[in-house]
């Protein structure tokens, strides 16, 4: 069953866009995902986070004690009894940070009460000196109690910091997981996406193709049906300035020589009086000047045109399939022995292939010659493409074969330089084994 030119373009639509919500969707719950992962992370961070600051502030609660029994400054009293606060809002906030993990909850039900101790302890301390009553017997007894049960504390810390870090490498290990998912389903979609255009495009290109020759076909008969004359002279003129424009590139012409050809002739066939043609440049990314006719002086013309700056790079730039500009008196000057005048219209031809400026083609004209003339330039776009393109690549292709040519030279050199080499070894070797016989006989 043959399936019709809008048939093609719907199902290609409906299809883009089921894939579209597919991938969407799909890339969708990887990014959820991706982003519940990490702010599991960043949970696990905060609770590493606020078991250091429980430790932090018991240690500054013990510095300030120490501070007072060295100093009796009052500061260091109001530090200590903000510390040991702080020790148990860090604390609460902690446990509730942990109220999902048993484990935790468990461990931290066996630190309160060690916190407790050991902040009695040091207010016991605290009491004592700044009581000024105490022994200093008393007082060792304390600390070393105090040193028992930091002990204590350390290891109950070290275990839920431990679970935590435990937690966090396999945290960070799923969050990069459904990182690289979230990618890989972006990337193969967009594969597929892709890989669809160009299947709908080359479906539509080639249906597409088939009604405008069709459509041509139509024009042509209905042209010759209908004898319009100016109509059949003006087509054939443009057939045969095609013609002989294929004609004036063909071979294989290196992309300036092939300027040189195009622009002579197109001036000839069109009867124009001046003209230009850029090429581009791909190891530089600018048109060069490539070709010029009818100019009185080359040196106000660019050497290289850069795509986007000026008139002609911005249409290179947005690839403007051609610009018919009436120009003003200051623009071009026109100058033979008897005299001198302007041009009155300019054409700028935009040549691309597959989508990417290869050259630009700029003609002057006395009167303007029409439509006519932008008829043949885009009859010519697509030929004239493909010719610097294959140009180009012929270029390329001969520098890679002189360098392989000139490599192959080298190693048959070399492999000639080894051979005159081993022929050498071999004789030194018959040298001496003739030696060896010598002085055995003599022996």
């Amino acid at each position: 069953m043959r399936i019709s030119f809008q048939q093609q373009i719907l199902f290609g639509i409906v299809f883009s866009i089921l894939l579209v919500l597919i991938v969407g969707l799909t890339s969708y719950d990887a990014i959820k995902v991706q982003q519940q992962n990490a702010g599991w992370v960043n949970h696990t961070m905060e609770v590493i986070r606020v078991s250091t600051s429980v430790r932090s502030q018991l240690m500054t609660a013990e510095s300030n004690v120490r501070g007072f029994a060295i100093t009796s400054n009052a500061t260091f009293e109001n530090n200590y009894r903000t510390a040991v606060d702080n020790v148990w809002s860090h604390l609460a906030e902690m446990r509730k940070l942990v109220k999902d993990n048993k484990r935790q909850i468990i461990r931290l039900d066996t630190l309160g009460p060690l916190l407790q101790t050991r902040l009695d302890l040091m207010a016991q301390q605290y009491e004592l000196l700044k009581s000024g009553n105490y022994k200093v017997d008393t007082i060792k007894t304390i600390v070393l109690k105090s040193k028992v049960v930091s002990s204590q504390i350390d290891f109950q810390f070290k275990r839920i910091e431990n679970e935590e870090e435990g937690l966090l490498a396999e945290r960070e290990k799923n969050a990069a997981d459904s990182s690289t998912r979230a990618k890989l389903y972006i990337v193969v979609g967009t594969l597929i996406f892709l890989l669809v255009v160009f299947l709908l495009y080359y479906f539509i290109r080639r249906t597409y193709n088939a009604q405008i020759a069709s459509e041509a076909e139509t024009i042509k008969a209905n042209q010759q049906l209908e004898k319009l004359a100016i109509e059949d002279q003006e087509k054939n003129w443009i057939l045969n300035a095609a013609v002989e424009l294929a004609v004036a590139i063909r071979g294989e012409p290196t992309q300036h020589e092939l300027a040189k050809k195009l622009l002579r002739k197109l001036v000839e066939v069109t009867d124009s009086l001046l003209g230009t043609m850029y090429v581009i440049d791909h190891a530089n990314g600018v048109l060069q000047l490539a070709s010029s006719h009818g100019i009185e002086t080359t040196e106000t013309l660019p050497k290289a045109i850069v795509i986007g700056e000026g008139m002609l790079g911005q249409m290179a730039e947005d690839q403007v399939v051609i610009r018919k500009i009436n120009v003003a008196p200051e623009y071009f000057n026109i100058k033979s022995t008897t005299g001198s005048t302007k041009p009155a219209a300019i054409y700028v031809k935009t040549i691309a292939f597959e989508g990417t400026v290869t050259a630009m083609i700029e003609v002057g004209f006395l009167n303007d010659p029409g439509d006519k003339v932008t008829k043949l330039l885009n009859m010519i776009s697509d030929n004239v493409a493909v010719a610097i393109t294959a140009a180009h690549a012929r270029q390329t292709t001969n520098e890679l074969l002189e360098k392989t040519q000139l490599q192959a030279e080298e190693l048959e050199s070399q492999q000639e330089e080894l051979r005159v080499t081993n022929e050498e070894l071999m004789r030194q070797t018959s040298l001496l084994q003739v030696s060896e016989e010598e002085l055995r006989v003599q022996q």
